[in-house]
This record gives structure tokens, sequence and C-alpha cells, in this order.
């Protein structure tokens, strides 16, 4: 628990810090959350990119444990082509990360610390638990919506255009808020445009009695979910957080991690590997097991000789780029550890977009689909089987949607590569900067 009050001191103060910061920088803000519990940990944080001063601001959300550094890459990108401001969301559940190890720069220690459970600097690494962060139960879909709508509301201030989307499930957490009921008001009156990256599509084949089973579940089990099985629910989390700063600061050193027990042996290469290359082998589509497929891009592959073998950028999203975004730790990672169990099950209940056993069971307020009209932007890649453009076209069949951009590179893009692809062959940078310019007129 002093690691969770220490990264929230941290947070609490770079925040403080920013408020004076300089126009052209790109600070990170503490956004006090829509009034769920504790107090402490009642706020949001944002990265933002590019001029205060711009007429609209794109809001975009991460998706399933993901953090503001997996959008960082793009949104700057976005910010400095469109001539809008972008802000990149941390959830709440950022603020009981810690942090302390990962911002000295030394990954090394990082690893003894989070992955060895070793002591380091007198310190060693507790994780968020039930134990310690019962509270989090509580965290779904109206928790995250409302501290949302606290972000929307500081990003119109001034009669700014606001623009909301996400990537993955941060797409399905955009869509959600556009229907949504807050107190008799309907979310898609405070934005100007939707944007879907790869998800938001997904039906629910979720019935009433199973959502009520698994809510239950929730109120006396762990209050995070993760994505390796058998292994705690931060694992996934970790191992991209540390791995990634391995691969920025000491990208032509011998992995540790092929000698780590706890890493599953499809992540560990038959022969030595650089820090680079061991990422690489993780996050490469031809190599990286489809249970990690949300991880998935088009990086390259490991080169035929050396000791340790490094790695061959072949891919439209070079695994430097990756490593150099998500293997910053301060003020934000990509990643977010302790993803609330609650806030995955409210999700999974929202496909369609209106009422359904499933969602009134969890009391999810989707109440406004039919009233929806503003433009729809949707990009597709290979990994939801054509679902994400299919529930673009039902939302909008189903809205007063007046138009839509969609995009399918199912063919040439795996989940990531959108939001860290080099931008000369980032389809999807290409293809939202005109749909932001054209609300942003």
């Amino acid at each position: 628990m002093l690691g969770s009050r220490i990264r929230f001191a941290v947070l609490l103060i770079s925040a403080l810090l920013v408020v004076a910061a300089p126009a052209a920088g790109e600070p990170y803000q503490a956004i006090s959350g829509g009034g769920a519990g504790p107090a402490r940990y009642d706020r949001v944080f944002v990265e933002t990119f590019g001029s205060p001063r711009a007429r609209t601001v794109v809001v975009l959300v991460p998706g399933f444990i993901r953090g503001a550094g997996s959008l960082r890459l793009v949104a700057r990108e976005i910010a400095r082509r469109a001539g809008v401001q972008v802000w990149a969301l941390d959830r709440r559940a950022n603020a009981l990360e810690d942090h302390s190890i990962l911002d000295l720069g030394e990954p090394y220690k990082s690893f003894d610390y989070y992955l060895r459970f070793a002591e380091v600097d007198g310190r060693r690494h507790v994780a968020a638990d039930a134990r310690t962060a019962p509270f989090a139960r509580g965290w779904g879909l109206r928790v995250s919506l409302d501290d949302l709508r606290q972000v929307v509301r500081r990003a119109r201030a001034g009669r700014r255009r606001v623009i909301l989307g996400g990537h993955s499930f941060g797409a399905t957490t955009a869509l959600s808020y556009a229907v949504w009921d807050f107190a008799g008001r309907a979310g898609y009156r405070d934005l100007d445009g939707l944007i879907a990256i790869d998800g938001g599509g997904q039906p629910s084949r979720l019935g009433a009695a199973r959502a009520r089973r698994r809510l239950a579940a929730i109120r006396t089990g762990d209050p995070f979910v993760g994505l390796l099985k058998r292994l705690p629910p931060w694992s996934a989390q970790l191992f991209e957080t540390v791995g990634t700063q391995l691969a920025r600061e000491v990208p032509d050193g011998l992995s540790p991690a092929q000698s780590y027990p706890l890493l599953p042996a499809y992540l560990r290469p038959d022969f030595p590997v650089t820090n680079l290359a061991e990422l690489g082998y993780a996050r490469d589509v031809d190599t990286a097991p489809g249970e990690l497929e949300i991880f998935h891009l088009h990086s390259g592959e490991l080169a035929r000789s050396g000791d340790p073998r490094g790695w061959v950028d072949g891919g439209i999203t070079p695994i430097s780029r990756v490593a150099e975004a998500d293997g910053t730790s301060s003020p934000t990672d990509a990643t977010e550890w302790y993803y609330p169990a609650r806030l995955r099950l409210d999700s999974s209940a929202v496909g369609g977009y209106r009422p359904s056993p499933a969602s009134r069971a969890l009391g999810l307020r989707l109440e406004h689909l039919a009233g929806v009209d503003v433009p729809l932007y949707a990009f597709q890649t290979g990994f939801p089987d054509g679902r994400v453009l299919r529930g673009a076209r039902a939302f909008a069949g189903a809205s007063r949607v007046p138009r839509m951009t969609l995009v399918d590179r199912s063919r040439t893009t795996t989940h990531e590569d959108p939001i860290y692809a080099r931008p000369r062959d980032n389809a999807f940078l290409q293809t939202v900067v005109p749909f932001i310019r054209s609300i942003d007129r």
C-alpha cells in the first residue's frame, strides 16, 4: 500500500506542476473523477499533446489493460497533422501503480523489483489486490464513464469541440459514453464526433443470469483481471512494462526474461536473444501466441545469427518504436497494471448499445442510441473478425449518425499496428486526420 501512496503523491505533484507548463509541452494532468471512492483515488489523468489554443480536442481512451502511454505516438502525430489537441486518458486504477523503481531508469533493477520480487533500495514491490484495494470491485463502466465525463467537460471549456474515441475496449467506452444517460442528459450531446479504433463492435452474448453470477463472484473475489492464464492478473502488464524498459534502455543486452521461471515457455526463444529481440518475439504476429493477440504487431523477425541474437525490423511497426513509447514510465506507462474486473464485465454487456437483460441486471444506462447525431469513424484490423465495421454500421443504422468513415485494413494490420506503426505506413493515421479536419472546420 505504501507503494500506491508514493505513486499517487508523485502523480499529484506532477499534475500540480504541469498547470504552469509551457503550451508547447506535453503535460500530464490530474482531473477530478465522477465521485466514486475512496477520495484519494477519485481522479483520472490525461497526457496532452498539441496546442491548448486548438479549437478541437480529441480525447482517446486506451484499451483493455492499456494506459495513456500506448496512445502516445499516434496522439502526437494526430495533434501535429490535424492541428488539434489530443488528450490520452489514464483511468483511475493507474494511481494504484508503484513506479518508484521504474522511474530510476535502471531496467535491471526494475526486473528484480517487479518480476523477481527482490528487495531493491530497501523496498519490495507489493501488488494491489483484494486486501489492499477492495474498493476497486465497484469500478465498473458507470464509474469509468462518470470519470470520463469530467474529462470531456474539461475538454469542452471555452466552447471547444470534443471528438471522443478509443482503441479496442476504449472504443467500446467511447460509444457507450455517447448512448449513456447521465441523469437525464445523453452523452452524445457533449460530443462532436466518435472514433472507434479496432473496437466497439463486439456482440454481447451475456445473459442476465450469467451477468449476476459473475457480478457476485467479483464482489467477493479479486478486483482485477489479467491476460495470462494461471498467473496473477497484473502479470502481462508488468512483463510488458519492464520488458519495454529493458528494450529501450539496453536494447542489445542479453534478455533476463529467458531465465525467468514465470514467463510462459512460448514467450522464450530457444537461444539467447537481446532485450529488443525478446520484445519483438513476444509482440510480432508471426511469433507471439494467440493468447496475446491484443498485443500483436507487424514488426519483423529474429536475426538469423548472433550471440545473443538481435531483431531485424521488417514490418510497418519497428519494434524500436514500441520500446521508445512503452519503455517510458514517467509520467505514465503504456499498460494498466490493475484492470477492474467489474469494468471488463460491464464492457462485455454493452454490445448493441441499447438496453438488454444483461445490461439491466448490471445497471448500465444505455438509453440514447436512437438520438446519437454525430459523425462516426471506425477502423478495422484483422483482429476481431470484421466485427468492428459490422458493429459501426449497426450503430449508425439504429441512430441518427449523419455520416460514417469506415476503413478496413484487416489484411494488412494487426490489433496494435494502428497506434504504433510508423506514420508513413499507418493507414489509421492517414485516414483519421481527414475525418478530424472535417469536424474541425
